[in-house]
């Protein structure tokens, strides 16, 4: 929920920017909560206390749980004129999947190690994001929509854009 207001303020056309910021603050909350604990390989190298290591884990989960809106609003973007509806889609799928995985593959690690495999995935996942290619295709299209003198609407069966002008549909 807070989130949204400051995307929509000083991130417009800039969710990759964002994304990677938030994966960047999630990244550092989850490395000081690693850092902060015992694990297979070190003891740790931040004093802590109860209140330093749920601060830090509650840090993390609010920036992990703040980037899946902008990453269901990027893969909308990138995917446009196919609809918002098969982005968000084809995001879950990949969310459940890497679940499924993490799933499977949980038992096999040491308990010492996950909060160091946690925080791998996160940077894998800044990784992908990096890499992608942000075009705002969506937001395009809807700004031509504006310039024509039109107003965006959404099919009743489709997430593509049209302009209406004297009550009609054009595409």
């Amino acid at each position: 929920i807070a989130v949204g207001p400051i995307a929509d303020r000083f991130f417009v056309r800039n969710y990759k920017l964002f994304s990677l910021i938030l994966y960047a603050l999630a990244t550092a909350s989850f490395g000081f909560f690693t850092l902060s604990v015992k694990t297979a390989y070190m003891e740790p190298l931040i004093p802590s206390n109860i209140w330093t290591l749920a601060t830090s884990i509650t840090l993390a989960g609010f920036f992990q749980g703040a980037i899946s809106p902008l990453l269901y609003e990027l893969s909308a973007e990138l995917i446009y004129p196919v609809s918002e509806a098969t982005a968000g889609a084809i995001l879950t799928g990949f969310f459940n999947t890497a679940t499924l995985v993490l799933l499977f593959v949980a038992p096999t690690i040491e308990q010492t190690w996950m909060n160091t495999v946690q925080t791998a995935v996160v940077i894998f996942c800044a990784l992908l994001v990096l890499f992608a290619r942000a075009k705002y295709h969506r937001s395009d299209a809807e700004e031509k929509i504006h310039e024509q003198g039109g107003v965006v609407v959404s099919h009743r069966h489709s997430d593509k854009s049209a302009l209406v002008t004297d009550g009609s549909y054009v595409s």
